[in-house]
């Protein structure tokens, strides 16, 4: 039988080789242990720090690409802002100026794309003030041309104001302050916006208002340089106190001096800015009013403020105008009747005035008899030839006005 003897026994206590050995074998034990316990805990740290590390950076990287996408989202909501922005100031801008023409629709059709085109797309008018006001006196013969003017005017949400009877000056001027009335019932000094009163052969040649230098020397205009213009200078009018702006009607004619039975319609019409296109096709500025007509009044006032009213259908001048502050120049408003059915037009009104005793008959029978004469147009100024932007502005704001 196989027994074990004890190492240990209350004997080897006794020997102190034997002691020794005990306690230096319980010492690096417990060193063993220590170190155990140490490299154990260090790894424990080791990992928790790794694990912390982790966290830290994954957590860093959601701030980045929370940070990311903040960014992205505040870009999006400046450029909103922006669009915001410009919309009411183009609001701002559209809702300051109400436009007011009389159209013939039995004359002056052809011309109606233009008119509509310019004060559309060029001028940036709101359709909600824009009063058109259509004259015809034979309605049942032009459906189609009604037809097509209401297309016109509902695509661009306008209302039209349809006048069906025998056109006088007289009527036209009721008619159109009745309707400016009802339309600036709240206005006054202290909140108004600026008429544009123009008939539809009548295009305004807005100020280059800094200098008049700095038009650039082409021959055409963009819509937007053309725009840009005409919102600096109702700026103007706003800032300076301006009550209203005074014109002169500057006739304009074909190259050739001839009367062109047809004008060229716009192609991509909504892009091209209409003043030009008119411009190349009847260039020459001249005074064929007078020449033709004799005596007449070629003055106009064009731009006025709101609570304010003319004295006649021809908007040729304001009631107690002499009181009033006017910009110091006046401005250029380009007159395209020398085109078309203008001897019909003419020989119309002649008859109507003459029975209503309406002294204007007198400067269309001039007209009719002078031009009955000559199938060109004997008048100083044409034939001409083209001017650029910066040669009509000049003699046109300059030369006119005696500076």
């Amino acid at each position: 039988m196989i027994t074990f003897k004890p190492f240990f026994n209350h004997q080897n206590y006794k020997n102190p080789k034997t002691l020794l050995y005990i306690i230096l074998s319980s010492l690096f034990i417990f060193i063993l242990i220590i170190i155990y316990l140490k490299n154990s805990h260090s790894n424990e740290i080791t990992k928790i720090k790794k694990n912390k590390n982790l966290q830290e950076k994954h957590f860093i990287d959601e701030i980045d690409t929370l940070k990311i996408h903040l960014k992205e989202k505040l870009n999006i909501i400046e450029k909103q802002k922006e669009i915001i922005k410009k919309k009411e100031i183009m609001e701002r801008e559209e809702d300051r100026v109400i436009v007011v023409m009389v159209i013939s629709i039995t004359y002056d059709f052809d011309l109606f794309l233009f008119s509509l085109q310019y004060i559309k797309n060029v001028l940036n008018i709101n359709s909600k003030n824009i009063i058109l006001i259509l004259n015809s006196s034979i309605p049942n013969e032009q459906e189609g041309l009604i037809t097509e003017i209401i297309k016109l005017t509902t695509h661009y949400k306008i209302k039209p104001y349809f006048w069906f009877g025998t056109f006088t000056s007289g009527d036209k001027f009721e008619r159109t302050k009745l309707i400016l009335n009802d339309f600036t019932k709240d206005d006054n000094e202290n909140n108004f916006k600026f008429i544009l009163h123009i008939d539809i052969d009548e295009f305004i040649d807005f100020p280059m208002i800094d200098d008049v230098n700095k038009i650039t020397d082409k021959e055409y205009e963009s819509i937007l340089e053309t725009r840009k213009r005409f919102t600096s200078f109702i700026d103007y009018l706003y800032r300076h106190n301006y009550v209203g702006v005074k014109g002169r009607l500057i006739d304009q004619l074909a190259i050739n001096c001839q009367i062109p039975e047809n004008i060229n319609l716009l192609n991509n019409w909504e892009n091209v800015n209409a003043l030009s296109n008119l411009l190349d096709q009847f260039p020459c500025s001249t005074k064929a009013s007078e020449v033709l007509a004799g005596p007449i009044e070629l003055s106009k006032i064009p731009i006025y403020r709101s609570y304010l009213r003319t004295t006649d259908g021809g908007h040729h001048h304001l009631y107690d105008e002499d009181t009033l502050k006017f910009y110091p120049i006046k401005i250029p408003v380009y007159h395209f009747k020398w085109r078309g059915k203008i001897k019909d037009k003419l020989t119309e009104r002649a008859a109507v005035f003459k029975e209503k005793g309406i002294y204007w008959y007198v400067e269309s029978e001039n007209i009719l008899k002078n031009m009955e004469q000559s199938a060109v147009l004997n008048v100083p100024d044409c034939p001409c030839k083209k001017q650029t932007l910066l040669q009509r502005a000049k003699n046109m704001f300059v030369e006119n006005n005696g500076l």
